[in-house]
């Protein structure tokens, strides 16, 4: 059987990124995608399976698929180590990939920063099936609201108002609003939906008119907007804030940042803060054999800060 000569690529991770390099690389390069799933989730639009405005298979798309004619294999697994003299990758499965260059695109996690009961109280906002999650606990919450038949107040939170949180809270409100109220309205007008963000504005990304216009919009659909609000812990039913009252909080929803994939830690590769060091050119500092892009790069704007982990940027950056 003939050898090919052509470079050997492996890419981590099959999310944006790692697709989009997989498909510009084939035509020049022997192309394997690695990822834990199988399927590519559609990270923009899990707010909406979360408030059961979409099934969850509109925003899942098989990774199979997205390749098919392209000449990339796929590997359904998880790096678990690197070994860079032979070049290298081992996955949980035990099969060890050989390459000529490594693509690191594992994307990105849910930050915590540190506050105590997040990742035992909060529903966190990155899959498929933490949407679920989330849509199945609200409207269990709904169900024993509509059970009662009192003055009962549920309490839904949404911490972070970046464009996540912002999305979040008012696919909320729009719920409560919609079917909600016409499967039950006096239950729905015994929900509050809150908005809770430690700095002084709302998406603070964006231009402070902006921001006021999309605080006021949430406002107007019902949504209790908390400005200079630090979350110091979450707890089962309520959120305590730093130097002012808890907040009632049935459902927690934890949509405050990110961080880079932890997998990342596991490549024996040099990290600035969680993600991967890189050039300019997105080689990895001292690794010429090993990239690094999108939320796991430690890419960096003019300004010298981290470039934003959202898609847009990256395609600006080319």
């Amino acid at each position: 059987m003939a050898t090919s000569t052509r470079p050997r690529v492996v890419i981590l991770g099959a999310g944006f990124g790692g697709l989009t390099a997989a498909k510009a690389l084939a035509k020049d390069a022997d192309v394997t995608v690695v990822d834990r799933h199988n399927f590519q989730t559609f990270l923009p639009l899990l707010y909406q399976v979360a408030t059961a405005g979409l099934a969850a298979d509109h925003v899942a798309h098989p990774v199979r698929g997205a390749l098919r004619k392209s000449g990339v294999k796929f590997r359904m697994g998880s790096p678990i180590s690197v070994d860079h003299k032979n070049k290298s990758v081992k996955l949980d499965s035990s099969e060890v990939l050989e390459f000529d260059h490594l693509v690191v695109a594992l994307g990105s996690a849910t930050a915590d920063f540190g506050v105590a009961g997040v990742n035992e109280n909060a529903l966190g906002m990155k899959s498929v099936h933490e949407a679920i999650g989330i849509r199945a606990e609200v409207m269990r919450r709904f169900e024993d609201l509509c059970r009662f038949e009192d003055q009962t107040r549920l309490s839904l939170s949404v911490v972070g108002g970046g464009p996540t949180g912002v999305e979040m809270a008012g696919a909320l409100a729009e719920l409560k609003r919609g079917p909600l109220k016409n499967d039950e309205a006096n239950a729905a007008k015994h929900i509050d939906i809150y908005l809770i963000e430690a700095g002084p504005r709302i998406l603070p990304m964006f231009s402070e008119r902006l921001s006021a216009r999309a605080k006021k919009d949430l406002e107007k659909l019902g949504v209790k907007v908390l400005l200079n609000t630090a979350v110091q812990e979450v707890k089962p039913r309520q959120i305590l804030i730093k130097d002012q009252d808890a907040i009632p909080s049935e459902v927690t929803i934890w949509a405050a940042g990110v961080k880079g994939e932890p997998t990342g830690a596991l490549l024996n590769l040099p990290l600035e803060g969680t993600r991967v060091s890189v050039e300019q050119n997105l080689r990895v500092n001292h690794y010429p054999h090993v990239w690094a892009i999108g939320d796991i790069s430690s890419a960096k704007g003019s300004d010298g800060k981290f470039l934003p982990m959202v898609a847009p940027v990256a395609m600006q950056q080319g």
